[in-house]
C-alpha cells in the first residue's frame, strides 16, 4: 500500500502470524500537497507494553528539509539491514559490567577530579607531545594483548584506562583520538578477547568524546554498533543506553529535531533486538531534551524542550516504568537551562514554575529527594531571581522549610541554598543563613560560603543598597577570624562591591577604590589576575556619564597596569575596551569606531580572535555615533560604516545575528531624530538584508522600525506614520513574532505624537509655509494669483506634484515631498474648469492666496495636498478619531495574546483621545460623545484585563469634558466631570493636583448658563483643600479665568480678593496677565497698573504681553499714560543696573 500513490513504503501486516518476521523498517510520509522543499515526517513506534494483543502508538513530527530527510533514512536503514542480516541467536557472553554506563561515567568523573589536574600537569603542553604519550600506551597495550598471562578481566580494565586517556586529547584532534582507540580495540579482536563489554566500553568512549564537543560521535557509535553487529556480536542493554548516552551528550551541538530523531533510531534498534527499554534510557532521553535546549533554545527551544521531556515521561509510564530521581533531576535540568536565557522576557517565571510542577511529581511518586536534586533546583531558583523574578526565592524558601530534615546537607547544598539570596542581592537573609541556619545545623562554612555571600554584598552594592566597601571590609574579617584565607575568586567579588558605579560618582573614583583592593591583595600574598582587572575596567567604562569624561582613557589606563604586571588581556577585557569605544562614540563619532577597529587589528596580532559581540559593540557604536553631530559626518555614513562591519563579519567567518542588524536599524532611527529623512526607508533595507542572510527579525527589530516613525512624527514629518506602525505590527504577527509590550507602547506614543504634530500643524506657521510653496510653485508669473492656464500647466507638468505611489512595503516611508496629483488620465478639461470654479469664490477668473489657502484647508481630504487637516475642523476629527479606533485594536490584540501592557501604555492612548477632543470644532457636539466613547471602551478593556485606572486615566477622561465645556454640550461635560471625580474617589483613586486643574479648567470654559463661572470654581478649590490637595499656580489660575469667562463685576471682585490671598509661590506673569485682562473687561484700568506695578516690586519681569495689557488699559487716560510712561522709566532704569550687576 502506497499513501496517494507516491511513497514506496511497504508495510507488513504481522497480525495472525505464528512466525515472528523481523520487521526492517516502517517509514510513513505524509504528503499534503506541499512543495517537495519541506514536508511533515511522521512515524508510528509499535511498543508493547504487556502483551502482544495491547499496543501503544508514540506519534511525533518534526520538519527538516527533503534531501537530509532521505539520507538519513537511508543511513539508518542501511544500518538495520546489517544488523538484521548478522544477528544470529546465542546467549550474550556474561558481563563483567553490572552497572549502567550512565552512572559508570557519572562515578568516574567523581572518582578522577583528584588526578585530573595530576595528568594535565604530566601531559606536554602542546598536542604532538600528547599524542605521542597515548601512541607509547598504545604501545604498551598491544604488549598486554600478546601476553597469554594477563587474564580478560585485567586486559579489559586496562583497554579502559587506555580509553580515558585517549579521551583527553578528544578536545585537540577527536579524530585521532577515535582512530587510536579503534587501534586498540583491534588489537583485543586479534587476541579474542573483543566481547559485548569491550564494545561496551567503546559505546561509553564515544559518550565521553561528545561529552567533550566531537561533533561526528553519534556518527563513530552507529559504526561501531554496525561493527559489532557484523562480528556476530548482540549488542546487550548496556550497549542500547551507551548509545543512547552518545546521543545525549551530543544534543547540545545539533538542532532539536535532529537530536530526537537520534535518540527515537535508538529506540526503533532496541524494539527491533527485543531488548525493552529500562529507567536509565529514558533518563538519557530526559539528559538529551536539556542539553538541546540549552543548545537551540532562543526561539521558543526551552519550551519544546519542557514538551519532549513530559512526552518521555508519559512513554516511561506507558512501558510501565517509574521515573528515578536522576530522571526528574534532567527534568529540572531543562528549567535550568531556560532560567538562564535572560533576555526570555518571562520564561524564568515560567522556568520555575515548571521545576515546582516536577517537584510535585516526585512527592507523587514518593521518592526521596537527594542533595543532587536540591543542588540542581536552588540553582534554577538562583538563575531565575538572578533574571529578576524575585518570586523565585520565595520557592526556594518554600523547599527549604519542607526538606527532609533526616538527610544531612553537606556545605555544597547549604551554598546553593546561599546562591539564591546572593543572585537576588538579599544580604541580610544570606548572613542570616549563614550565621543562624547554618550553626544551628553544626555546618562550617567554606572558602565557597563566604565567596557567595560576599558576592551578595557585590549585588547589593550594585543596586545602591549599601556601601561595598564597608560592607566587604566586614565580610573579609568574619573570613579570618573564621580561619579562612581569601582567595582571588573572593578579592575579585569584593572588587565589583567596591567599584560599584551606583555608588562612584566617576570613573576616577572607581579607578582608586580598585587599586585599593589590588593593594589588599597583594598584602595577602595574591596576584590579581585578569577577571580583577577587567572587573575594574568595566566599571569605569559604565560609571562614565558626561561628554567629558567617556571612561575611555581610564580604560585604557587599566590595561596598561594590567599588562604591567605581566597579564595579557582575554576576550572579555578586549570586548570591554570596544564598549569603551561605543559609549564614547556618541560625543566623538566616527573616530570612536576607527579605533575600535584597530584594537580588533591589535587583538588578532596577539592570537584573540575577535568575537560576535566584538563587533556587535562596534556596530552599536555605528548607531550612538548617528547623534553625535560631528562637522563633517552624516548619518548616512555611520550606518555606511556598519555595512562594513557587517562585511568584515562574514570575511571572518563570523555570521551577523539580530542583534548586529537591530543596532543598524537604531542607526536609522538615530537618524531621523536628528533631521535626516533619508533614513525613512532604512527599516525595510534592513528587514531585507535580514532575509537574505537567513536571520530572522525579532521584536527589538520591528519595534526600532515604529520607534523610527515615532521619531518623524514627533518631528513633525509628513507622513501617515501612524498606518506605516501599524503595518509594522502586522509584518511581526506574519513573521511569527509576536508584538510586546514595547511594542504596543511605542505604537500609542506614535498615536500621540502624530496628534500633536496635527495639533501644532493646523494652527501655527508651518501650515501656512507649505501652502505658500505650493501656491509660489503654481503662480507661474508671480503676479500673486493663479490662473486657469496655470493650473492647467501644473497638472500636465505634474511639478512640483508626483504621482502617488501606493506604499508596496509596510514599513516603506512615504516621500519627503508631497503628492497629490491625479492620474493625466482622470483629468479632463471639464473637471479642471469646474475645480477652478469652486476655488475662484470671488469669481473674478483668478485665485489669489485666501482663496488658495481656504481652498486647501477646507478640503474633504486635505492630506492627499500634502498637508494636514487644519485643528477645530470636521476632518481633523475624523482623522484622529480612525488612529483611535486603530489604536483600541491594538490593544485589544495585544490584550487577546495576553501581553503584559501596563496602565501607562493604556493611558497613552487615553491622552491621545483627549487630543482629539481638542481637534474638534468648537460648535459641534458630537465629538464630546464620539470621543468619551472611545475613552470608556478603553476603560473597559483595561478593567477586564487586570489594568487598574491610575488618577492620569481618569485625568484624561476629565480632560474630554473640560475640551467639551465651552460647546454646546457644556453643561452635559460638567456634569459628566462631577461623575468622573465620583468614579475615582470610588476606585480608590484620590484626585491630584493635576485632576483637580483639569476639572477646574471646565469651569473657566463652560458659560455660567451650563454650570460654569468662578462660585463653582472656588467651591471645588475649598473640596480640594479639604482632602489636603495643595493647589497650584494652575489652580488660581483656572478660577481666575472663570470670573474672566463670567464677565460680572461681582465674579472679578472675588477673583480680585481672592488674588490677594494666592501664595507667592503661585503667583506668576501668567497670573497677573489674566487677572489684569479681567480688570479691563468691567472697567477697572486703574488697578491694572496696580498689578503691574505689583508684579514689578515682586521680583517678576513684566513681559511684551503684560506691557500691552497694560497699555491697553492706560490708552483712555492722560493721568495713567504719564503712570505707565514712569513705570517704564523705572523699569528700563532696572534693567540696565540688573546688567552692570550681572557684568
Amino acid at each position: 500500500w502506497a499513501p496517494g500513490g507516491r511513497s514506496d513504503v511497504v508495510i507488513a501486516d504481522m497480525k495472525g502470524m505464528k512466525t515472528i518476521i523481523p520487521v526492517v523498517f516502517i517509514f510513513f510520509v505524509i504528503w499534503d500537497g506541499k512543495p517537495a522543499g519541506a514536508f511533515q515526517v511522521g512515524s508510528k513506534h509499535p511498543l508493547v507494553v504487556k502483551s502482544g494483543a495491547r499496543v501503544m502508538c508514540l506519534h511525533r513530527t518534526w520538519t527538516c528539509s527533503l534531501g537530509d530527510a532521505v539520507e538519513r533514512q537511508k543511513m539508518l536503514v542501511n544500518k538495520k539491514l546489517k544488523y538484521e542480516r548478522s544477528k544470529i541467536a546465542k546467549l550474550g557472553e556474561p558481563s563483567i559490567v553490572q552497572t549502567s554506563l550512565l552512572d559508570l561515567g557519572h562515578n568516574e568523573r567523581v572518582n578522577n577530579k583528584g588526578d585530573g589536574d595530576g595528568r594535565k600537569g604530566n601531559r606536554n603542553s602542546n598536542g604532538l607531545g600528547e599524542k605521542q604519550e597515548i601512541r607509547s600506551k598504545l604501545e604498551r597495550f598491544k604488549s598486554a594483548c600478546k601476553s597469554s598471562t594477563i587474564s580478560t578481566q585485567d586486559l579489559l580494565s586496562s583497554f579502559r584506562g587506555f580509553l580515558r586517556a585517549s579521551s583527553d586529547i578528544c578536545s585537540s584532534d577527536c579524530d585521532e583520538s577515535w582512530r587510536v582507540a579503534l587501534e586498540a580495540l583491534q588489537l583485543l579482536k586479534d587476541a579474542d578477547r573483543a566481547g559485548v563489554v569491550a564494545y561496551n566500553m567503546m559505546l561509553h568512549f564515544a559518550a565521553l568524546t561528545a561529552g567533550r564537543g566531537c561533533q561526528p560521535a553519534f556518527e563513530h557509535a552507529i559504526n561501531l554498533m554496525t561493527r559489532m553487529v557484523e562480528e556476530n556480536i548482540e549488542p546487550d542493554l548496556i550497549s542500547f543506553n551507551s548509545m543512547m548516552n552518545v546521543c545525549a551528550k551530543s544534543a547540545s551541538m545539533m538542532s532539536q529535531e535532529e537530536a530526537f530523531a537520534n535518540a527515537y533510531s535508538v529506540l526503533d534498534m532496541m524494539r527491533d533486538a527485543r531488548i525493552a527499554p529500562n529507567t536509565i534510557t529514558f533518563t538519557s532521553m530526559m539528559e538529551m531534551c536539556a542539553r538541546s535546549t540549552g543548545a537551540r533554545g532562543g526561539r521558543g527551544g526551552w519550551s519544546r524542550g519542557w514538551q519532549k521531556g513530559m512526552e518521555i515521561l508519559v512513554l516511561m509510564r506507558e512501558h510501565d516504568l517509574n521515573p528515578s530521581i536522576l530522571t526528574y533531576i534532567q527534568m529540572v535540568k531543562i528549567c535550568l537551562t531556560s532560567a538562564k536565557m535572560k533576555r526570555a522576557g518571562n520564561w524564568s517565571e515560567s522556568a520555575v514554575r515548571n521545576g515546582c510542577k516536577v517537584l510535585e511529581l516526585v512527592r507523587e511518586d514518593g521518592l526521596e529527594l537527594n542533595e543532587d536534586f536540591y543542588n540542581h533546583f536552588f540553582s534554577l531558583c538562583a538563575k531565575a531571581a538572578e533574571a529578576g523574578y524575585e518570586a523565585a526565592v520565595v520557592v526556594a524558601e518554600d523547599l527549604f522549610r519542607d526538606r527532609n530534615v533526616s538527610l544531612t546537607w553537606s556545605t555544597t547544598t547549604w551554598n546553593s541554598l546561599l546562591n539564591v539570596y546572593a543572585k537576588s542581592g538579599r544580604l541580610a537573609a544570606a548572613r542570616g543563613l549563614v550565621r543562624g541556619e547554618m550553626l544551628r545545623q553544626r555546618v562550617t562554612p567554606d572558602l565557597v560560603t563566604w565567596n557567595t555571600l560576599m558576592c551578595a554584598m557585590a549585588k547589593e552594592a550594585q543596586a545602591g543598597r549599601s556601601s561595598g566597601m564597608q560592607g566587604g571590609l566586614e565580610i573579609l574579617e568574619d573570613m579570618r577570624r573564621a580561619g579562612v584565607k581569601p582567595d582571588v575568586l573572593t578579592y575579585n567579588a569584593l572588587m565589583r562591591a567596591c567599584t560599584a558605579p551606583v555608588l562612584s560618582r566617576s570613573s576616577d573614583s572607581v579607578f582608586d577604590q580598585g587599586s585599593i583592593v589590588l593593594d589588599m591583595m597583594r598584602a595577602d600574598g595574591l596576584s590579581p589576575d585578569v577577571v580583577t582587572y577587567t572587573t575594574i575596567l568595566d566599571a569605569c567604562i559604565k560609571s562614565s556619564s558626561t561628554q567629558e569624561e567617556d571612561g575611555l582613557s581610564q580604560a585604557l589606563n587599566v590595561v596598561e597596569a594590567m599588562q604591567a604586571v605581566g597579564l595579557n588581556p582575554n576576550i572579555i577585557t578586549c570586548n570591554c575596551l570596544l564598549t569603551a569605544c561605543s559609549k564614547a562614540a556618541e560625543h566623538r563619532g566616527l573616530a570612536m569606531v576607527d579605533m575600535g577597529v584597530e584594537l580588533m587589528q591589535a587583538m588578532e596580532l596577539r592570537g584573540i580572535a575577535p568575537n560576535l559581540v566584538s563587533y556587535n559593540s562596534l556596530i552599536a557604536a555605528c548607531s550612538k555615533a548617528v547623534a553625535s553631530c560631528v562637522p563633517g559626518e552624516r548619518p548616512a555614513d555611520c550606518i555606511a560604516k556598519g555595512l562594513q562591519l557587517i562585511q568584515m563579519m562574514r570575511r571572518k567567518g563570523l555570521k551577523p545575528n539580530v542583534i548586529s542588524y537591530t543596532s543598524l536599524v537604531a542607526a536609522g532611527a538615530n537618524g531621523v531624530k536628528v533631521g535626516d529623512l533619508s533614513l525613512l526607508k532604512h527599516g525595510s533595507v534592513i528587514l531585507e538584508l535580514m532575509e537574505k542572510d537567513g536571520v530572522q527579525a525579532d521584536s527589538v527589530t520591528f519595534n526600532s522600525i515604529i520607534d523610527m516613525y515615532c521619531m518623524a512624527a514627533a518631528a513633525g514629518l509628513d507622513g501617515d506614520w501612524v498606518r506605516l506602525s501599524w503595518r509594522v505590527i502586522e509584518l511581526m504577527k506574519r513573521s511569527n513574532v509576536e508584538p510586546d509590550g514595547v511594542s504596543c507602547a511605542i505604537f500609542m506614543d506614535v498615536i500621540f505624537k502624530s496628534l500633536t504634530c496635527m495639533q501644532g500643524d493646523g494652527r501655527g506657521r508651518r501650515l501656512r509655509r507649505k501652502i505658500q510653496n505650493i501656491f509660489r510653485s503654481i503662480d507661474e508669473d508671480g503676479d500673486g494669483e493663479i490662473s486657469v492656464d496655470e493650473l492647467r500647466s501644473a497638472f500636465l507638468r505634474r511639478a512640483p506634484f508626483q504621482e502617488k505611489q501606493a506604499v508596496s512595503s509596510p514599513t516603506k516611508a512615504p516621500s519627503s515631498r508631497s503628492s497629490w496629483a491625479l492620474p493625466r488620465s482622470e483629468v479632463s478639461e471639464k473637471d479642471l474648469v469646474r475645480f477652478f470654479r469652486w476655488a475662484d469664490m470671488d469669481a473674478n477668473g483668478r485665485i489669489d492666496y485666501q482663496e488658495f489657502e481656504k481652498m486647501l484647508v477646507g478640503s474633504a481630504n486635505p492630506r492627499s495636498f500634502g498637508i494636514l487637516p487644519q485643528s477645530g475642523t470636521p476632518e481633523a476629527l475624523k482623522e484622529a478619531r480612525q488612529y483611535i479606533s486603530i489604536g483600541i485594536g491594538v490593544l485589544q490584540d495585544m490584550f487577546s495574546s495576553d501581553v503584559q501592557l501596563n496602565v501607562v501604555t493604556c493611558n497613552a492612548l487615553l491622552d491621545s483621545i483627549a487630543l482629539a477632543a481638542e481637534l474638534a470644532p468648537v460648535e459641534g457636539g458630537d465629538a464630546f460623545r464620539l470621543c468619551l466613547l472611545d475613552a470608556n471602551r478603553v476603560l473597559e478593556l483595561m478593567r477586564s484585563h487586570g489594568v487598574v485606572p491610575n488618577c492620569r486615566s481618569f485625568s484624561a477622561l476629565l480632560k474630554i469634558c473640560t475640551t467639551s465645556a465651552g460647546s454646546a454640550d457644556g453643561e452635559k461635560a460638567l456634569k459628566r466631570s462631577y461623575r468622573v471625580m465620583q468614579e475615582m474617589r470610588r476606585a480608590g483613586v484620590e484626585p491630584d493636583t493635576v485632576a483637580y486643574n483639569i476639572f477646574l479648567e471646565g469651569f473657566a470654559r463652560a458659560p455660567c448658563t451650563a454650570g460654569g463661572g468662578i462660585v463653582e470654581a472656588i467651591k471645588v478649590l475649598n473640596e480640594m483643600i479639604a482632602a489636603n490637595v495643595r493647589p497650584d499656580s494652575v489652580t488660581f489660575l483656572a478660577i481666575i479665568k472663570a470670573a474672566k469667562q463670567e464677565g460680572t463685576s461681582e465674579a472679578v471682585s472675588l477673583a480680585a480678593s481672592l488674588f490677594a490671598k494666592i501664595p507667592a509661590d503661585c503667583q506668576n506673569i501668567k497670573t497677573y496677565s489674566v487677572m489684569m485682562r479681567a480688570m479691563i473687561q468691567v472697567g477697572r484700568r486703574e488697578e491694572v497698573l496696580d498689578l503691574l506695578e505689583q508684579a514689578a516690586t515682586s521680583g517678576m519681569r513684566p513681559d511684551t504681553h503684560m506691557m500691552a495689557i497694560a497699555t491697553q488699559a492706560a490708552s483712555s487716560s492722560s493721568r495713567l499714560k504719564a503712570r505707565l510712561r514712569a513705570f517704564r522709566t523705572w523699569f528700563r532704569r532696572e534693567k540696565k543696573d540688573e546688567r552692570e550687576l550681572q557684568v
